[in-house]
């Protein structure tokens, strides 16, 4: 890069830092004057295993009873701090456990403070291994900044930033060949599994043995190692749990379907009765899970992996805006495709798609037409790169079968 490159790119660092300490020194504040985070229950979470408690961190009542013991002393007076049940599976508590050894303010500021550490680095990273140009690194410095997800993803201290990190990496492994490291970052990101699982669904269909064998044998030895944290009761208990929240009401602080991204979110508004929303959901997940299986069966591509990204935020049955986070991983592998290969109107349409997500906080309504005209927006998004994505994976075949022609010493059938 130029001098002149690298100022420009500081600049933009330097714009996209000073909106993330805007979150913190303003938006933060104001929420916690009336309410506390997610974070605070994967603190709390942590600090249960701290203190022993581990194998009480999927019990509802013990969790509400430490929150009681702990929230005065953490929030105001005036604050109404909400009680949520820790979910997530037992391998994030090997992150949680350690922020939990440090005092909640301080903890809250070290996890905002790697989660921007990412933000920033990440599109450096991944623009110097894709070789992306200037305004290519401009965009994947900026987009996230401005990106309604990411900020309610620092704001609420949720994990998404950390897992759209390591799919970028597992991209970057993949695109060098290294399948079995792609499988072990794969199985770090499975914090969230409903984010995971139809990615390895692209990988079998890629037939990458290598990689969703090292998937695997990473993912038991990290539930073997977390259940000395939790023990095999509560690791047992967890999906049972689980099925219990799904049953919660939003007066419970149980989830909210309609406030929720892709096919459930859009089912709730779409049908009231609930045998026309599973029909919906059953369908539409049908359909993208065999969308994602043509996308990857003759490789896996930037196109491929990230249709993949945005069918898996469209699918999942637990996904909020801020899991939307993932979408920034699609700004870099635009970028690269249009700098190897130009554009085109597949391109075009994706550019268009990722643009309208920035204007989608606008819309009128209120949060239920904003998540969505989010979920169109990544419903429309699939059409292209799964277009883009069938061009290159032929290309790619027909570039196969040529480099056997010229090896073989006669004809080969095609």
């Amino acid at each position: 890069m130029s001098r002149r490159e690298i100022a420009i790119a500081a600049v933009a660092l330097t714009m996209a830092a000073a909106i993330y300490t805007a979150v913190f020194f303003y938006w933060e504040p104001t929420l916690l004057q009336a309410n506390n985070v997610d974070f605070f229950c994967f603190w709390r979470a942590g600090k249960m295993v701290l203190t022993g408690n581990g194998s009480q961190v999927y019990n509802f009542d013990e969790e509400r009873k430490f929150d009681e013991r702990i929230a005065p002393q953490i929030f105001p007076l005036e604050a109404n701090p909400y009680s949520l049940p820790f979910l997530f599976t037992p391998p994030s508590l090997l992150l949680f456990a350690p922020l939990a050894a440090l005092p909640y303010r301080q903890a809250e500021v070290v996890r905002f403070a790697a989660n921007v550490a990412i933000l920033l680095l990440l599109p450096i990273w991944l623009g110097r291994k894709l070789h992306l140009p200037t305004n290519g690194l401009i965009a994947c410095i900026l987009f996230p900044a401005l990106l309604l997800g990411v900020t309610i993803a620092l704001l609420q201290g949720q994990p998404s930033i950390l897992i759209a990190a390591l799919l970028g990496a597992v991209f970057l492994a993949l695109d060098r060949g290294r399948d079995v490291t792609a499988g072990i970052l794969l199985a770090l990101a499975a914090i969230k599994p409903q984010l995971i699982l139809p990615m390895a669904l692209a990988f079998i269909a890629a037939r990458k043995w290598k990689l969703i064998a090292s998937f695997l044998a990473t993912g038991v030895g990290l539930v073997l190692l977390s259940s000395a944290l939790v023990g095999w009761r509560a690791l047992a208990a967890l999906p049972a749990t689980i099925i219990s929240y799904a049953h919660w009401s939003r007066a419970q602080d149980g989830e909210v379907p309609m406030h929720m991204l892709g096919l459930r979110g859009l089912s709730v508004h779409l049908f009231r009765s609930a045998s026309g929303q599973t029909v919906f959901l059953a369908a539409g997940t049908l359909a993208c899970l065999t969308i994602i299986w043509f996308a990857n069966r003759r490789g896996i591509n930037a196109s491929a992996y990230g249709l993949t990204l945005v069918a898996t935020i469209v699918i999942a049955y637990h996904c909020y805006i801020h899991d939307a986070t993932l979408i920034i991983l699609l700004v870099p592998l635009l970028c690269s495709e249009i700098s190897a290969k130009g554009w085109n109107s597949n391109r075009i349409a994706v550019a268009v798609g990722l643009v309208t997500l920035l204007l989608a906080p606008n819309v009128p309504g209120g949060l239920s037409s904003m998540v969505t005209c989010y979920s169109l927006i990544l419903i429309a998004l699939l059409f292209p790169l799964y277009k883009e994505s069938r061009q290159e994976g032929s290309v790619a075949a027909r570039a196969n079968r040529a480099a056997v022609a010229s090896r073989a010493p006669g004809p080969v059938p095609v």
